[in-house]
């Protein structure tokens, strides 16, 4: 359970005697054992927030209206997203501004898996779209209302697509749409069932690029794994060669097969909404603004991820 507990209370005087300005420390313990203290500043009435690390370095500027610092599952998703002026920015935990707020974004998240590595996702008013590890805007999606986005990818005909899933909303009801990896929607936000945009997108995605490539660091398993493969094609060829014989090619054919693929957006978390991890509850006993108050990940729904048809 978090721990929180108010530490000091320091006023400066104003030559008259009145109170220029109060700051107070509050010690925090996240849930991940994280600890940090939530800094505030009281000028004249107004409070602005920052984050201090245990030994009272700085990680986030006392300028911001709200402080919200992100637990999870997997330590590579976790920092703080302040907000100032409507907009977030994003702080890693050491203190570096990866996302600065004058981005004009809404909001903003550090997201980690296998295939793609660290990078952020982010929303703004007229659409969103995905940063690289560094904080670079990569590709951009226009769409009003935007409640989620996430990179994914699907095979088709043994080439690797990658493209950009997105959720609005619109008179109250969730829809669905599909983007290319260069922020060309090819499946309008007019689905509400993920599967019948994912089955209209199979058809009409052409781009093979990743917006992310080079984002992920090779893991010495995949460069091992490489280098081994390298090595058996280089003694097949020397084989072939000594013996003089020819070669023979087989063609396999290929069939479409139905596969489980975990949802992206919440797989440390399977069907939990990676906001308020399943609770419901944002801050101030709010419903979550991200889920609803469902407390469901807005991208599978709750489901954990999906079936797709792969063809091998």
């Amino acid at each position: 359970m978090k721990q929180r507990v108010l530490l000091l209370l320091v006023l400066a005087l104003g030559m008259s005697g009145t109170a220029a300005f109060a700051q107070e420390k509050e010690y925090i313990v996240e849930n991940d054992g994280f600890e940090w203290y939530k800094v505030t500043r009281t000028v004249n009435g107004q409070k602005k927030y920052g984050a201090e690390d245990r030994n009272g370095n700085m990680i986030v500027p006392t300028e911001y209206d709200l402080i919200w610092y992100r637990s999870a599952e997997n330590p590579l998703e976790e920092g703080f997203g302040p907000l100032k002026g409507g907009f977030r920015a994003w702080y890693s935990k050491s203190g570096k501004c990866v996302i600065p707020y004058s981005r004009g974004y809404t909001w903003t998240e550090k997201r980690d898996d296998n295939e793609f590595g660290t990078y952020y996702t982010f929303e703004k008013p007229d659409g969103g779209g995905i940063c690289d590890r560094t904080g670079k805007e990569v590709v951009s999606v226009k769409a009003d209302s935007l409640l989620s986005i996430s990179i994914r990818s699907m095979i088709i005909n043994e080439k690797v697509h990658y493209f950009i899933s997105f959720m609005v909303k619109k008179n109250g009801e969730h829809y669905r749409g599909i983007a290319d990896a260069n922020g060309r929607i090819i499946v309008p936000a007019e689905q509400k069932d993920f599967g019948t945009a994912f089955d209209l997108a199979m058809s009409r995605l052409t781009t093979t690029n990743n917006p992310l490539e080079g984002n992920r660091h090779e893991t010495q398993a995949e460069a091992e794994g490489r280098s081994q493969g390298a090595q058996n094609n280089l003694d097949a060829g020397q084989q072939q060669q000594q013996s003089g014989g020819t070669t023979t090619v087989v063609v396999e054919q290929h069939g479409p097969v139905q596969v489980w693929v975990a949802c992206g957006g919440c797989q440390f978390e399977p069907g939990r909404c990676t906001y308020c991890h399943g609770s419901g509850w944002g801050y101030n006993d709010r419903l979550c603004p991200r889920c609803g108050g469902n407390g469901k990940c807005t991208i599978c729904g709750g489901n954990g991820g999906h079936y797709e048809v792969q063809y091998r």
